[in-house]
């Protein structure tokens, strides 16, 4: 790759799915938020993810190594709030620098699934 030239690779498709209730939708964003604002260079992926849930009030359903996927080291679901709607995916790249959160009801990962299986018989 040359010299000032920035790698893209392309994006998965998803489609955003509203929450029902406006306060998953805070805890969604203070998540994000505390996720972001780790220091992933001194903190474990499981330490920022312990720290942004206790922020939020989220509970962790799962966190697994993904030996497989091209982009991704590890994929987290987490539960913000209640129903199927506030399940989330949290994913480490894999050079483990980049932290990114989707829904799960509008993810196409193939983990989305195993989240909301995980999470359903908790869910409303």
């Amino acid at each position: 790759m040359k010299a000032g030239k920035r790698f893209e690779r392309p994006r998965r498709q998803r489609k955003d799915v509203p929450m029902k209730d406006p306060s998953s939708q805070l805890e969604f964003v203070m998540f994000d938020l505390a996720l972001r604002s780790v220091d992933l260079m001194r903190r474990s992926f499981s330490a920022a993810l312990a720290e942004a849930l206790e922020e939020a009030r989220g509970t962790l359903l799962f966190d697994e190594k993904m030996y497989d996927d091209p982009d991704y080291q590890r994929c987290a679901a987490v539960r913000l709030g209640t129903g199927k709607e506030t399940v989330s995916l949290v994913f480490l790249s894999k050079d483990g620098r980049q932290i990114s959160v989707e829904n799960a009801l509008g993810s196409d990962h193939p983990m989305a699934r195993k989240a909301l299986e995980t999470a359903l018989p908790e869910a409303d």
